[in-house]
């Protein structure tokens, strides 16, 4: 029997979670819209859309899923649904390797091909997107979004809240403080403070 499963976003990073939750054998009972009050007919590939009242009739131990890309919104509904007691999984992609000896929290999305090395530490509500390599001892802090095809070479930290752009490249034994946002197609050959913004090869503050 499938289990069942709530996905919690109906945007456009919604339809990756959808991808991935079927693959590994979910059944999706339905997509909440946190933007919307009201009840429509829509639906995403056939799974009927609520709006996100539903979000209060949610039972302990129902599987969940959150399917928001934006760092700041996505921890907000973790932290409310954490006091539900809903079950967070984690959806692996099969096309995905995460080392045995690698440790993930709850809530984690790892797309396709990824790899994720020994020693390394994902904390809750990660998003690892397509492609990304995570080299070994690396920590990824809780809520961050490490985008597609970046790497992050080993012995690194990324702090809670942070966005590493498209194709960034961070060299080894690199600390980035919390909440920080890194541009696309960056590298990173210094460490980064906390609530910056960071773009360019070398990258530079730009705010």
């Amino acid at each position: 029997m499938k289990k069942k499963l709530k996905i919690v976003g109906s945007g456009s990073h919604c339809k990756v979670i959808i991808d991935c939750a079927l693959s590994n054998g979910y059944k999706i009972e339905c997509i909440i819209d946190i933007n919307s009050n009201k009840n429509t007919n829509e639906k995403i590939f056939g799974i009927p859309v609520y709006n996100k009242n539903t979000i209060k009739k949610f039972k302990k131990n129902e599987l969940v899923f959150l399917a928001i890309g934006n760092n700041k919104k996505r921890s907000y509904y973790f932290n409310i649904l954490k006091f539900k007691f809903v079950k967070f999984i984690n959806l692996i992609s099969k096309n995905s390797f995460i080392s045995p000896l690698a440790s993930l929290g709850d809530g984690i999305l790892v797309n396709n091909n990824c790899i994720i090395n020994a020693g390394s530490k994902i904390n809750d509500n990660c998003i690892i997107n397509s492609g990304a390599i995570i080299e070994h001892d690396v920590t990824i802090g809780k809520n961050s979004h490490i985008c597609p095809g970046v790497i992050i070479g080993g012995n690194s930290s990324i702090g809670p809240n942070c966005f590493i752009g498209l194709g960034s490249n961070i060299i080894d034994k690199i600390k980035i403080g919390s909440n920080t946002t890194l541009g696309s197609g960056s590298l990173v050959i210094k460490n980064i403070k906390s609530n910056q913004v960071f773009a360019g090869s070398p990258a530079k503050k730009i705010i």
